[in-house]
């Protein structure tokens, strides 16, 4: 009889254990994992805007110079 309830009482203490250890540690690496998928996804975003802002201004550059050459082209005609 004594066995038998020092066996539940060892049972729930090692339960009890893995709860209080198990459940914060699982919470802090989904709170960790939220961060860094945000802080990620923000780093992606300004990295997109800046090649869009690039390419943009490369594309302006280019255009420019064609109604440059086109304006050159015509005067001289």
């Amino acid at each position: 009889m004594i066995s038998g309830s020092f066996q539940k009482l060892r049972t729930k203490i090692i339960l009890m254990t893995l709860l209080f250890s198990i459940v914060p540690i699982l919470c802090l690496g989904a709170s960790i994992y939220h961060q860094y998928k945000e802080a990620y996804r923000e780093n992606v975003i300004e990295s997109l805007k800046a090649r869009v802002q690039n390419r943009s201004s490369h594309l302006e550059t280019f255009l420019n110079e064609r109604i440059a050459q086109l304006i050159t082209v015509a005067r001289v005609e």
